[in-house]
């Protein structure tokens, strides 16, 4: 079991406790490692060690934690990338996740918007923490699904269909696993209580109607948030310029524009 907000904190305290930290926010830092594991956090404390030696600094900073954090979970930014038309498609792409995730999930705190390649393979992200007492609903997975999605949906929109690029690569891999879990293990698709993947491994059948579900379902978020970019392209087109001006973009930014 993953450790809830209180027992981040404890942990964080722990491993700051064996190094030379300062003014480090606890209260931030347990908020943003929500779905952390205890090493995880051990590995984000070590690697902000390891940024601050970079920098030849004797205390680590709360800048460190939070280029640590970054680097975890996003990877390493490039310093020598495409600047063309590679970063004004990522630049619509991250737009329309940024968009679709502050108007399905405002509650989620929007940390880094950037169309800056990464050592992890990531054309650009949209990095996010969801809240930190988040309880996964129905209607939070189909909300998760959408903001998955809306990054594809947006080069549709924009550049059209036979435009549309391999930088979804990631999100239609989550998106599929999420999908299938929503189906298969959640129960969620229909009235029937079965947890299709258990009956599928109990009676050594195909799991034929969970995949026709997984189609069915994810067509019609699919459309769906297809309808709302479009209904807000002028919003998501402001987004995607400041992108492709500044390349890193912050929440307040972000409120601003829409």
């Amino acid at each position: 079991m993953l450790p809830d907000r209180n027992a981040r904190k404890d942990i964080i305290k722990l491993y700051l406790n064996k190094i030379n930290a300062e003014d480090i926010n606890i209260d931030e830092l347990a908020d943003m490692t929500v779905y952390f594991s205890g090493a995880m956090i051990e590995n984000l404390i070590n690697e902000a060690a390891l940024s601050a030696i970079r920098q030849r600094s004797d205390k680590i900073t709360d800048d460190h934690i939070k280029r640590a954090y970054l680097e975890v979970l996003a990877g390493v930014e490039k310093k020598d990338y495409d600047n063309g038309i590679q970063k004004t498609i990522t630049s619509y792409h991250e737009a329309g996740h940024a968009f679709v995730s502050r108007f399905l999930l405002p509650e989620n705190k929007i940390i880094r918007v950037s169309v800056i390649p990464t050592s992890k393979g990531a054309g650009g992200y949209t990095l996010s923490t969801p809240n930190s007492e988040e309880v996964m609903t129905k209607k939070k997975i189909i909300n998760h699904l959408s903001v998955l999605m809306a990054g594809r949906v947006s080069e549709e929109v924009f550049f059209g269909n036979e435009n549309i690029t391999a930088g979804a690569q990631n999100d239609i891999e989550k998106a599929t696993s999420l999908a299938v879990d929503y189906v298969s293990k959640y129960g969620m698709n229909d009235s029937v209580f079965i947890n299709y993947q258990l009956l599928s491994d109990k009676l050594r059948i195909p799991l034929t109607s969970v995949e026709d579900s997984v189609k069915t379902l994810t067509s019609e978020i699919y459309e769906k948030v297809f309808k709302l970019i479009e209904g807000n392209k002028e919003k998501i087109e402001k987004i995607a310029r400041l992108l492709i001006e500044k390349e890193v973009i912050y929440q307040d930014e972000l409120d601003n524009l829409i």
